[in-house]
């Protein structure tokens, strides 16, 4: 089942309405995911019953979305953070190191992550110490979308991540050759 949306009328992207399905109660897995205003949605995964569980949780997630024109106020920047910043992610078990290459200009940000084995687009936003990145990343057929939050200081950068269906892990990161 496609679910879809007029972004004129519902301020959410795929990956927002993702994320507040998961981080709901009850949570729920979806493939919503990225920058887009639609997402798949597979009944035939579902126990019976389930639907109007989804039903209930998808009309709370479109009924109380900001609507058009609801767009925050951004703040300037605290910190340049253009650069290359060396990251740590710290999973629930384990953790990976990977990189980012950021530009900015004004607030928005764009570059390039690098993970263990992939390397995709970056883009996001800051406003004042406040972070927000979002990476696709080409895995074996698949994209792998990650979702940084975080703040940002002289000495780095730290916060949430959400990998797409993945989960959650914390994430910090310091100016590449800037010591630990």
């Amino acid at each position: 089942m496609n679910i879809s949306w007029d972004p004129a009328q519902v301020g959410l992207t795929a990956g927002e309405v993702g994320r507040l399905l998961l981080e709901g109660e009850p949570a729920i897995m979806t493939q919503a995911e990225g920058e887009g205003h639609s997402f798949l949605l597979r009944p035939v995964a579902m126990k019976p019953g389930e639907y109007e569980i989804v039903g209930r949780r998808l009309y709370e997630v479109f009924s109380s979305a900001p609507k058009k024109g609801a767009k925050e106020t951004l703040e300037p920047p605290s910190v340049n953070i253009t650069g290359q910043w060396d990251v740590e992610i710290q999973y629930e078990v384990g953790s990976a190191r990977h990189k980012l290459f950021m530009a900015a200009d004004g607030n928005r940000i764009t570059g390039t992550h690098t993970g263990w084995a992939y390397q995709g687009d970056l883009k996001g936003e800051i406003s004042g110490n406040r972070l927000k990145l979002r990476s696709t990343l080409p895995a074996d057929g698949n994209v792998l979308s990650c979702s940084f939050t975080g703040s940002v200081s002289e000495q780095g950068i730290s916060g949430d991540l959400r990998i797409g269906e993945y989960g959650s892990a914390k994430w910090r990161a310091r100016r590449h050759g800037s010591p630990a």
